[in-house]
């Protein structure tokens, strides 16, 4: 079975050494990449994924920032022993935690990869992060920013 790593990255938020380690990761194991990032948070009306099932919500700067962001990532990573692993991008919307541990189902991640958010550090990890460490259907590696 291919190994697929699953990495969460916040938008705006520069989580690169989740990314660089989930890039190396995926290079060593031979699998695959995924990177994926929710836009959203509390949404009780489900508005925003609404929105977006009715192609009504626009993410294309969004999806733009997550490849440059990749892109960087691969350039860090260009001297590396292995050959960097095939990368698919996912731009959801809704509630960070429950959209991350949808995808990591749907693709039968292997390794779950996210960021230890410096926002008023909620005890020691973020509270998405915290919500994925409780409700994971496979190993997390939580990555300090």
């Amino acid at each position: 079975m291919a190994h697929v790593v699953l990495v969460a990255l916040e938008p705006g938020q520069h989580s690169e050494r989740a990314l660089d380690s989930a890039l190396s990761t995926s290079a060593e194991r031979g699998g695959r990449l995924h990177v994926v990032t929710v836009v959203g948070g509390y949404d009780p009306f489900q508005r925003l994924e609404y929105a977006a099932e009715k192609h009504q919500l626009h993410l294309e700067r969004e999806k733009a920032e997550l490849e440059a962001r990749v892109q960087a990532a691969r350039a860090r990573f260009s001297g590396a022993a292995a050959p960097a692993p095939v990368v698919e991008l996912h731009v959801l919307v809704g509630p960070p935690a429950k959209e991350i541990l949808r995808l990591a189902r749907k693709l039968e991640a292997s390794l779950l990869v996210v960021g230890r958010g410096n926002r008023a550090l909620k005890a020691v990890l973020g509270s998405v992060a915290q919500d994925v460490l409780r409700e994971a259907p496979c190993s997390v590696l939580v990555v300090p920013d």
